[in-house]
């Protein structure tokens, strides 16, 4: 669900940018913000668990689904995008969905397993915030 939602919240912005609306990355250092607010709360709850293990999720901090989804996703999207392409989330993952599957559509587009980006996109959450902020591409 994260792909889903963080997707359509990054692509929503960075286009909102574009027309003058919104500064995207002001707005997404603000969803790093949060991320990293939550994973000061509750180190242990990864972007992994709103996908396999809602439960857990509700465990821990009930409604911080939504920062999963919103805010850690549009990160995670961004990650995606800064691996590969914009084009590449919006026109190689979404389209061959269907056809390949959730797991199927991920490797294809982003060449590597969902287990292998939850791996990298952990290491990613670690580095230092200027850093993260490097990888967001200009609207």
């Amino acid at each position: 669900i994260w792909i889903e939602e963080g997707s359509a919240e990054f692509l929503a912005l960075y286009l909102a940018d574009q027309k003058g609306w919104l500064s995207f990355r002001q707005t997404m250092e603000g969803a790093l913000n949060e991320a990293k607010e939550l994973r000061s709360t509750v180190p242990s709850l990864t972007i992994e668990d709103i996908a396999d293990n809602r439960e857990r999720v509700a465990e821990y901090c009930g409604l911080c689904y939504g920062t999963l989804q919103y805010a850690t996703g549009q990160w995670a999207t961004a990650w995606l995008a800064n691996r590969t392409s914009i084009d590449s989330v919006f026109f190689d993952y979404f389209p061959s969905f269907y056809e390949l599957g959730p797991e199927g559509a991920f490797e294809a587009a982003f060449g590597l397993t969902v287990s292998e980006f939850y791996v990298e996109f952990e290491k990613f959450m670690e580095l230092p915030f200027e850093q993260q902020m490097a990888i967001l591409p200009n609207p």
